[in-house]
């Protein structure tokens, strides 16, 4: 048993000793940040919405994203930087800049 525990001890160490507690401050930003992306993309049009969704926050390929909006690959690569693009512009204004 001691040679486990001392064989593991680094391994066992990362996953007993988690992240320490973040800052109330660190958590306000963070909400706020989260707050302004959804306003920011409640202002886009739902397919340019579901093009950055599905890309950034399910993490799909754009062969995946294809499969899932019915059009094809080429589709999504032309789509998603004018997405991007729209997702910025409305993000900035959020910001008021």
């Amino acid at each position: 048993m001691q040679q486990l525990l001392s064989d593991n001890r680094p391994r066992i160490a990362s996953t007993a000793h988690g992240e320490p507690p973040r800052q109330p401050e660190e958590v306000c930003y963070q909400e706020r940040q989260r707050q302004r992306v959804w306003q920011a993309l409640q202002r886009l049009r739902v397919y340019d919405r579901e093009l950055l969704v599905l890309r950034y926050l399910d993490e799909l390929t754009y062969e995946e994203i294809a499969r899932i909006l019915k059009v094809s690959r080429r589709t999504v690569e032309r789509h998603l930087p004018r997405a991007e693009a729209r997702f910025l512009k409305a993000y900035g204004k959020v910001l008021g800049v």
